[in-house]
């Protein structure tokens, strides 16, 4: 048998899978090296890069559905294997009722067994072995998944070696429009977290390929979900953040907040009272009432709304006319209040960034996260529903919930109600002074916020830092040898982000494009400077390359969701954030919350199961805290062609003779072939111009990098062989393909499916659709005549 001599360790690794039409995410087997030389197919036909997201160690995001019934190949050239899991996910056949964990639970009493969704009780199943018997038959489609909940793996799969529980619990209520949504909780892993979605009428557990955790706190499900549905992440073994310092909101319609009572008590009670405020008032229809009294001889002889709470907002859902019990340690509890007077808000004003939750069993309010914001508004950024509101126009609130932790800047005023007429407004409250990293730690302690707000009525462009302000914080005392910095700054024209060919700073003076506002309608105007982020800070601060959204310009429809991150002088360097909290999004100049969008490397993901961005959109990143990884590093680069264009720049070149063979091609998902373009050096020419707007992707085989873009595996020597077919021929000889390399010792491998890619006409044939023996390529399907097939073979 040939051989192809002493290999190096990279071993291609591919998963197939068929596709069921509504997964959008895979779970491989394998741990790819990073998505450098990933690949992923559809039905033969290479999936471009900005159409999915790999989120390390094993999970691939696809920003569509794949057809049912279609075949979704994953590849790696190099991976390493996954150790272990907790979880398997089966879709019944209707004549299967014997399903294997993947592992060896202890017992019965060590997993979950759920069916759609709905978990099992323990009559209806049992465990043999490594396997789990259902009591009756699954009926067809139904999705089965097996978890065991009796020990804790890391992300990697390998049992970590204390097992010890530290179960922590976050909510949230879904908004009908994201699919992320931040948990405010970091896990060990992400197969020790139970998601339950629904009231408790109706709820289910989420299956592992029907959501992917990225970046410790950000759950991402398939798709959306409606609107209203209270969503639970319990972690078997983590941490409730305590830095981050941002949630996402939506607005409440706030009513049946008391706002009169009866003075004189309803009942004086009968003795223990002494004179108090902010004591609970117990029963009736709502939640979270408190008051305050004056006594005499141990009976109440006057009571009055404690608003301390923020204006009394956080008590509400009275009615008129209810009486409630006042509460206080040493007395005959029996004194009781009526309330005279309720409201309704129409909307809500103060916002709790550590998502108290009210516990009717202990008649008190339980605080989820432990946030603390700067006590200086300027450190802030307060949108509604994207719009940021002037630092002047909010107040931070120091409250107390009265769960025994005390009082602490845990909530925000807006100064107005905002509404929930139609749709509820989204809030997002974030403290910018600290930047937090993904896990929770502190990146930056301080970013030295200097903020100014000036109101415009549309008779001036320019707006100096040292006079006719509005309002000031910080002194700006740098402002003037940093103006050229554009990139430490944040400009805001009544609530939109300003594009940063729009405005420029000379000395302390901003000009903005036109005159903003009118006679008739002011607009303020709003200036952010990051001093701590100037180039000296060594934070790689920068604003990205602008993305205009492509599409469809007669529907208006975006093509894609998912961005690369690149730098904005060159468009060739990769700008990786520190994490989600290093980066500033805008679409339009509207400011984007935190469930919008996350960060995987230095992609920004969208995920939108129902809209990309619109077709013309211009999407601006800011990144705060960044490294960035060198273009001649970088193996895999996107472009898009003019339709004239047939001459590309890479940021690398290939090692290998000749450079073609190094790197795959693809036009709009189709592989070329060899003889379809040439590479000399790091310029690219194509036979035929691609068309315009064409996907067009380059990925380096020549050797394999890491996300640092440091080596993993060099020079690969990468071969390729192309054949013609003739219409009769199903074998094909690669002897050509073989050589001897005796430099380190005994020739080790034979000609095998992890090393060779096949591909006819473009499309990735998988290993079901060829045998490899010996030297001979056998197809299981005869190509038809002056077709194509490409072997490209690594070593």
């Amino acid at each position: 048998m040939p051989y192809i001599g002493r290999t190096k360790s990279n071993n291609i690794r591919t998963q197939r899978f068929i596709a069921d039409g509504v997964r959008k995410i895979y779970q491989t087997e394998f741990i790819p090296v990073s998505d450098n030389q990933l690949s992923i197919y559809i039905d033969g036909v290479y999936l471009n890069d900005q159409d999915f997201v790999f989120k390390h160690p094993n999970k691939v995001l696809l920003s569509d559905a794949p057809a049912n019934g279609a075949e979704v190949v994953i590849q790696a050239l190099k991976a390493s294997e996954y150790q272990s899991v907790r979880s398997k996910t089966y879709v019944a056949s209707g004549s299967q009722r014997i399903f294997s964990c993947g592992f060896t639970p202890p017992d019965e009493f060590s997993i979950i067994v759920t069916k759609n969704g709905d978990i099992l009780q323990d009559k209806d199943y049992v465990v043999q072995g490594s396997k789990v018997v259902l009591t009756s038959m699954p009926s067809t489609g139904q999705e089965i998944e097996i978890r065991g909940i009796y020990d804790i793996i890391d992300p990697s799969g390998n049992t970590q070696a204390s097992n010890s529980l530290s179960i922590k619990r976050t909510r949230g209520i879904t908004d009908g429009f994201q699919n992320i949504m931040p948990m405010h909780q970091k896990n060990d892993a992400e197969n020790n977290v139970l998601v339950f979605r629904g009231g408790a009428s109706a709820s289910v557990m989420s299956n592992h390929n029907e959501y992917a955790i990225v970046n410790n706190y950000k759950y991402v499900h398939e798709s959306r979900l409606s609107e209203n549905i209270p969503i639970e992440f319990r972690g078997l073994k983590g941490t409730t953040y305590s830095n981050l310092s941002r949630r996402v909101q939506m607005a409440k319609h706030i009513s049946g907040v008391p706002t009169a009572i009866n003075g004189t008590p309803t009942s004086s009670g009968t003795s223990g009272y002494s004179d108090a405020s902010n004591l609970e008032a117990r029963g009736g229809s709502g939640q979270g009432f408190r008051v305050n009294i004056t006594t005499s001889g141990g009976q109440v002889t006057n009571v009055a709304i404690n608003t301390a709470l923020a204006g009394g907002d956080f008590a509400y859902n009275y009615q008129a006319n209810e009486v409630l019990t006042i509460i206080q340690a040493g007395s005959s509890n029996d004194a009781t209040v009526t309330i005279t007077t309720v409201t309704d808000r129409n909307g809500q004003k103060y916002f709790d960034v550590n998502n108290h939750h009210w516990d009717p069993a202990n008649n008190t309010y339980q605080k989820e996260t432990t946030y603390t914001y700067s006590a200086d508004e300027a450190d802030l950024i307060v949108a509604v529903d994207g719009i940021i509101q002037p630092f002047n126009q909010y107040t931070v609130v120091s409250a107390d919930f009265n769960e025994g932790s005390g009082a602490s800047n845990q909530v925000v005023n807006l100064g107005s109600y905002v509404g929930v007429d139609d749709t509820a407004s989204k809030v997002e409250i974030r403290d910018l002074k600290e930047l937090i990293g993904n896990d929770d730690s502190v990146l930056l302690a301080d970013t030295v916020i200097n903020r100014a707000v000036w109101v415009s009525n549309g008779s001036a462009a320019t707006f100096n830092t040292a006079s006719g302000t509005e309002t000031t914080h910080g002194s700006f005392s740098t402002l003037a040898a940093n103006a050229a910095n554009e990139e430490c700054f944040l400009v805001i024209v009544d609530g939109i982000i300003q594009d940063r060919d729009t405005w420029s700073i000379s000395s302390t003076t901003l000009t903005v494009g036109g005159s903003p506002g009118s006679s008739d309608q002011s607009v303020r105007v709003e200036l952010i400077y990051f001093e701590a982020l100037i180039p000296s800070g060594s934070h790689n601060t920068q604003d990205c390359l602008q993305v205009t959204m492509t599409g469809n310009a007669t529907t208006g429809l975006g093509d894609h969701q998912f961005i690369r991150l690149l730098d904005r002088a060159t468009g060739l360097k990769e700008i990786h954030p520190g994490s989600d909290d290093c980066v500033i999004v805008d679409v339009n100049g509207v400011y984007q919350n935190d469930d919008a969008y996350f960060i995987d490397k230095n992609k920004l993901c969208f995920f939108d199961t129902v809209d990309n961005p619109a077709f013309g959109a211009i999407i601006n990143v800011k990144v705060l805290k960044g490294t960035e990884i060198a273009a001649t590093n970088r193996r895999k680069v996107q472009l898009r062609g003019t339709g004239s264009a047939t001459q590309f720049t890479l940021p690398f070149t290939s090692t290998t003779t000749p450079k073609d063979f190094g790197i795959l091609v693809s036009v709009n998902g189709k592989m070329l072939r060899d003889e379809e373009f040439a590479l000399a050096s790091t310029t690219l020419t194509f036979n035929v111009a691609p068309a315009n707007d064409a996907f067009i992707e380059v990925q380096g085989i020549f050797d394999i990098t890491t996300y640092t873009g440091s080596s993993s595996a060099t020079d690969l020597e990468t071969r390729k062989l192309e054949f013609t077919c003739n219409g009769s021929q199903q074998i094909f000889d690669l002897s050509d393909l073989v050589f001897e390399k005796h430099a380190y010792g005994t020739v080790q491998d034979t000609y095998n499916e992890q090393k060779i890619l096949i591909f006819h006409e473009g499309e990735l044939q998988d290993p079901t659709k060829y045998i490899i023996v010996g030297n001979k390529l056998y197809l299981t399907t005869l190509p038809v005549n002056d077709t194509k097939v490409e072997v490209v073979r690594f070593i």
